[in-house]
């Protein structure tokens, strides 16, 4: 297989995702607590949202709220991270947490009507969940 843009962007997006918790422990440390970081990662991303309504992608007014529940949703597991480093909980139970997003992600899908589910995707979901497990180190003890 080639390695092409989308290949790099991946990985570009990929390592920007795994320097949250490095961020936020190190905006912890220096006086700013988790809700003012979700506040203001949710400030900062409001204009881009409003570029890409204005822009090429041209979303459209009416699928706002659409955006707004889904930025919502997504804030709130941002925000259970985020704390969960604010109240001193180690490294591997922060990552187990928020690498729990795609169960979430496909319960929604399921409840909203968007997507089927199969036994297939549900063991899918399972295993990555599973190994999300396995590779912070998190114990059933933890």
């Amino acid at each position: 297989m080639k390695f092409t843009k989308s290949h790099a962007l991946l990985v570009i997006a990929s390592i920007g995702f795994s320097f949250i918790l490095v961020f936020s422990t190190t905006l912890k440390n220096s006086g700013i607590s988790s809700l003012q970081q979700v506040f203001s990662r949710m400030a900062f991303s409001l204009p881009l949202i409003f570029l890409l309504m204005m822009g090429k992608a041209k979303l459209e007014f009416r699928d706002s709220p659409h955006f707004m529940l889904r930025g919502l949703v997504f804030s709130a597991f941002l925000f259970s991270a985020l704390s969960s480093i604010a109240f001193g909980c180690p490294v591997p139970v922060t990552v187990a947490l928020i690498y729990t997003q795609p169960f979430f992600t496909a319960v929604i899908s399921f409840l909203s009507g968007r997507e089927k589910t199969s036994a297939r995707k549900l063991a899918i979901v399972l295993v990555g969940m599973f190994g999300a497990f396995l590779a912070s180190g998190l114990t059933p003890q933890q």
